[in-house]
């Protein structure tokens, strides 16, 4: 099914398209398809994920017409193919999601988005600095009346970083 496009290039994506372009498991695809044409070696390289996951996900995206084959190399064999989004930007209407709410759309994803970067964090940052007197700490400050919560990191990582 092909999304509606209107003149701004935006697409209205279905419910289905919806749902998966909330979904978490295809965001690194998705933002790497909407900045340029890639093949599937390419997506397989980029994010460090196996053929069988990429091809998955391409081929699903495909399927709800949320991506389209832009060209075809020709080679001994099989073609090289490059896919890219239909659409620069996707508009989702809150009818086509799967929340009862507003509030639990916008919770979910962020709740979604904390737990990603929280697993981030654990994995980046703690695991290299490990806990204690000279890992990573949080800096709680007060600025203009809000209170912002910082990571400072110890100077192994931020060694690590130039």
């Amino acid at each position: 099914m092909e999304p509606s496009l209107t003149s701004s290039d935006v697409a209205i994506a279905t419910p289905e398209q919806c749902r998966i372009l909330l979904s978490s498991d295809y965001k690194d695809v998705i933002k790497r398809l909407l900045t340029r044409p890639h093949s599937l070696k390419e997506l397989v390289d980029d994010l460090n994920l196996s053929m069988d996951r990429v091809y998955y996900r391409v081929k699903q995206l495909e399927a709800i017409g949320l991506v389209k084959v832009v060209s075809e190399e020709r080679r001994p064999g099989k073609p090289i193919k490059r896919y890219a989004m239909t659409a620069k930007s996707y508009e989702l209407p809150f009818s086509n999601t799967s929340s009862a709410t507003l509030d639990e759309l916008i919770l979910g994803q962020m709740m979604e988005r904390q737990e990603t970067f929280g697993k981030y964090l654990m994995e980046n940052l703690i695991g290299k600095g490990g806990v204690g007197a000279t890992g990573p700490s949080l800096l709680v400050t007060l600025q203009k009346g809000t209170l912002v919560v910082d990571l400072k990191a110890d100077e192994t990582l931020e060694g690590d970083s130039k």
